[in-house]
Formats: C-alpha cells, sequence, structure tokens
C-alpha cells in the first residue's frame, strides 16, 4: 500500500508540473516552453519529498473525512513547493531571472497535487471521492497558473515601460517634430513635449524598447548633446514623463512626476547612448541607440 502510495504522489506532482508549466508557456505565445525541461529536473527531489510526506501522514490520518485529508494535503504541498522554489533561487542566485516559466506557482501547485494525490487517492477511497479530487487538483494548478501574472504585476509594481529617444537641434523657430520612421509618438506625449516649450526640431529616433509587463509607462529621452558621463533617471511611475537634457544634467515635465526607485541608466556610447533599464526582478535590460 506504500508503494501504491508513493507512485501516485509522485506521478501527480510531476504530471501537474509538465501540465502547469504548459498552460503557462501557452499564455505567452510558447515563450519559454523550452525551460519546462527544467522544471521538471529540479522539482525532482521536491516531488519524492511530498510523495513521502504523503506515504508518512496517511498512517496518522487514515481515519480523518476526505475532505480533511485534501485541504492538509493541499496546504502541506503548498509549504513543500514554496520552500522548494526558496532553495533553488538562492543555489542558483542571479541565473533564477532567466527562467521564463513561473515556476513558483508551478512547482506549488505540483507539491499541493502529489502530497493531496497521495492522501486522497490511495486505497480505500471511492471512484466519486477519485474524481471529483483530480478534477480539483487541475483546477487548482490551472488557477495558479492563470494568476500568476496579474498577481506577479500586482507584488512587485511592474509597468510596461515604453523608452523612447529624442533629439533635439534647439532653433528660433516653432517646434516641428520628426521621426526616422513611420511610428509616431501619441497625442499625450506631443502635448507634453510642447507645454515643456523646446524650441527648433525634435528627431524621434526609434519607435521605443519596451521593458516589464503590466500596466503603460512611457519615458521619452530628449538629448541635445552627447553623454560624458552615466546618467540615472527614475523611473516614472505608470505615467508618461519627459526627461529634458540641459547644462546641469535632466529636467522632468511635468513637475512633479511621480517615479519609481528602478532607475534608466545612461551610459556613454560611441555614436550615441547605452540605455539600461532595470525591471521588476531586480535584473537589467538594455541596449545602444544611434544619436549622433
Amino acid at each position: 500500500m506504500r508503494a501504491v502510495i508513493f507512485v501516485i504522489s509522485l506521478a501527480a506532482s510531476w504530471s501537474t508540473v509538465a501540465l502547469s508549466g504548459l498552460l503557462a508557456a501557452s499564455l505567452q505565445d510558447w515563450f519559454g516552453v523550452s525551460d519546462l525541461t527544467f522544471l521538471l529536473i529540479w522539482f525532482l527531489p521536491a516531488s519524492l519529498i511530498a510523495a513521502a510526506i504523503s506515504v508518512s501522514v496517511l498512517q496518522r490520518i487514515s481515519r480523518w473525512r476526505l475532505l480533511f485529508r485534501y485541504l492538509l494535503g493541499v496546504g502541506l504541498g503548498l509549504g513543500v513547493g514554496f520552500l522548494w522554489t526558496l532553495c533553488v533561487a538562492r543555489v542558483l542566485g542571479p541565473w533564477w531571472g532567466a527562467v521564463s516559466l513561473p515556476a513558483l506557482m508551478c512547482w506549488m501547485a505540483g507539491g499541493a497535487s502529489g502530497v493531496a494525490s497521495g492522501l486522497v487517492l490511495g486505497p480505500g477511497s471511492s471512484w466519486h471521492s477519485k474524481v471529483a479530487s483530480v478534477i480539483g487538483l487541475v483546477g487548482f494548478a490551472g488557477a495558479a497558473v492563470m494568476i500568476n501574472k496579474p498577481l506577479g504585476i500586482h507584488l512587485s509594481h511592474d509597468q510596461t515601460l515604453t523608452v523612447r529617444f529624442l533629439k533635439w537641434t534647439p532653433g528660433n523657430g516653432p517646434l516641428t517634430i520628426e521621426t526616422e520612421r513611420e511610428d509616431e509618438l501619441s497625442n499625450v506625449e506631443v502635448a507634453l513635449i510642447r507645454a515643456a516649450q523646446p524650441t527648433g526640431r525634435l528627431l524621434v529616433l526609434w519607435s521605443g524598447s519596451r521593458h516589464g509587463r503590466g500596466p503603460a509607462a512611457s519615458a521619452l529621452i530628449l538629448l541635445k548633446e552627447p553623454i560624458t558621463m552615466p546618467v540615472t533617471l527614475q523611473q516614472p511611475d505608470r505615467a508618461t514623463a519627459l526627461y529634458v537634457q540641459d547644462a546641469h544634467g535632466f529636467v522632468v515635465y511635468p513637475a512633479g512626476t511621480k517615479t519609481l526607485d528602478r532607475e534608466i541608466t545612461l551610459s556613454p556610447y560611441e555614436g550615441g547612448a547605452w540605455c539600461s533599464v532595470r525591471i521588476a526582478n531586480g535584473g537589467t535590460e538594455g541596449g545602444s541607440v544611434r544619436i549622433w
């Protein structure tokens, strides 16, 4: 009987991680599906732990009502998945940020499925209760993956930040705005630029790089001369902000724009600038833009 429970728990946890990972990949147009192998291999020790827990606990609660066993199994399994994720993240260090699938949610769902399955799907349970338990576990795993993105955005205060560079050639005439491509500024962005009252010619150098996920934010960086030393700008907080270069650095418009404790760093680069953007998970994304 112990062997049967162990195998049921092990199979349930592993298959749940696999299905959760596939669901997560499908929700992001299969981006990161190659990380599914990582999720399965690295979760194997945790699945063995979940199976061992289900075997050990069932001996002590075999006379409990099925619902209580189910709830206990889910709770213990969530703890296994959560603690295992912390351990793996600490072992991998910065490499952990390269995982494109929601490992935390997948492994917590796998842990819950593994322990709960061992406690309710073993010998002695009716077919009705087994079917109901399987449906509940599958639904739980799916819900965990579905809420991962909005929950992650909320907890990390993430946003989709668009960074655009504009080359400013001061002049005496009325302001003219040109673009190198067909991409145009939004009406809000144009109004913000005109409110700052620059004169001369503005050239939009590219359509913009996008970083993060969630509510939209926009950073317009207006340069009139090459950058000679690194400059740090605070990201707008889910808003549109204009950063105008002057003799003392950059002035932000509108005044009093709410910003995040995450930066946009500009560094000198041949023919332009290197832009590095801090994202919500603590990592950075960046690239170069040719300006001069």
